[in-house]
Parts: C-alpha cells; sequence; structure tokens
C-alpha cells in the first residue's frame, strides 16, 4: 500500500519499470514531441547545410539547430534510462504564480515527484533532473534541512542546473 503512494489501485506498476500509468501516457506523449521536434529540427539542418555558403548568423544558427538535437536524442535515451528503473516517479502539473518545477523524493513512499507547470520545456527539465538523480549526480537532502531539500542535497551543484536549463531550451 505505501509503496504505491497510497493509491494502489491507480499506482500500479508490476514490473517496476514505468512511470505511474497515468504518467506513462504523459511520457509517451513527450516521447512523440520529442521525435517530432527532432525531425523539424533536422530539416532545418539540411536546409542550411544545403547551402554553398553561409553568412555567420546562419553558420550560428546552423550550430544551434545541431545542439538542440544533440539535446533532444539525449532527452530520449535518458528517457528510457528512467523507465528502466526501479525508482518509481511520479508527475504533477502544479501552477502557482512563482512555481517553475521542482523534483524531490517522497521517502514514506519511495517515490521521485516530478513537479512542472504543465509545459514541454518544463517537463523536459525536470525530468533532466529525475535523470541526474537516476545517475547520482543529484541527491534529496534532509526535509528538515531547508537549504539541501529544496537545492536538489549535498550533490547538487551549478552544472546540474545548466544542463537542466539547456534541455528546458531545447524545448
Amino acid at each position: 500500500y505505501s509503496v504505491m503512494g497510497s493509491n494502489p489501485i491507480r499506482n500500479i506498476d508490476p514490473h517496476g519499470d514505468e512511470f505511474d500509468p497515468t504518467d506513462q501516457k504523459t511520457i509517451d506523449n513527450h516521447k512523440v514531441s520529442t521525435n517530432t521536434r527532432i525531425s523539424i529540427v533536422d530539416k532545418k539542418i539540411q536546409k542550411l547545410e544545403g547551402k554553398k555558403r553561409l553568412s555567420d548568423s546562419k553558420k550560428e544558427k546552423l550550430d544551434f539547430y545541431k545542439h538542440s538535437k544533440e539535446e533532444l536524442e539525449a532527452a530520449l535515451t535518458e528517457l528510457e534510462v528512467l523507465e528502466k528503473s526501479d525508482q518509481m516517479y511520479s508527475l504533477e502539473v502544479y501552477s502557482g504564480s512563482e512555481f517553475k518545477g521542482r523534483i524531490d523524493y517522497n521517502s514514506s513512499y519511495d517515490v521521485i515527484r516530478i513537479r512542472y507547470n504543465g509545459s514541454t520545456s518544463s517537463l523536459a527539465h525536470e525530468l533532466k533532473h529525475a535523470y541526474q538523480y537516476e545517475n547520482r549526480q543529484l541527491s534529496f537532502g534532509n526535509p528538515g534541512d531547508v537549504s539541501q531539500y529544496w537545492n536538489g542535497g549535498i550533490l547538487y551543484d551549478a552544472n546540474d542546473e545548466t544542463e537542466a536549463v539547456n534541455r528546458g531550451f531545447a524545448y
């Protein structure tokens, strides 16, 4: 009962290898959206690479598109890792005047809660943090210690946030 977030009817994960079933639909849609974005960016790259001479601004655009494509492809790879993890992840759309997103750990239910503002870029940003947690680049502090709890624990650093911002920006 407690492993399924006090809701064993809604939160069924018999193999321990996916987001909770309701959230898996959001993740599947996110993967489709990411693949669509990759196709769009790829067409832009091909169009620019097909030109004989590129101005400096066009070269910058080409580099931007290539970087975006790399980020999007990495996002898909990282989602596979999260889906295969034995860690349960739960998504929550949350809105508030100052809210942008957050990831935290609920030790009572052993669930990583990914809270985002409903936008694709916010979800991508927070999923990057989930992947960082999965790879032990990010930790969670004690809820009683606000400095660690809100800032990703003792493993959290500016690079973690930079990676997540870059991920969200690719979307």
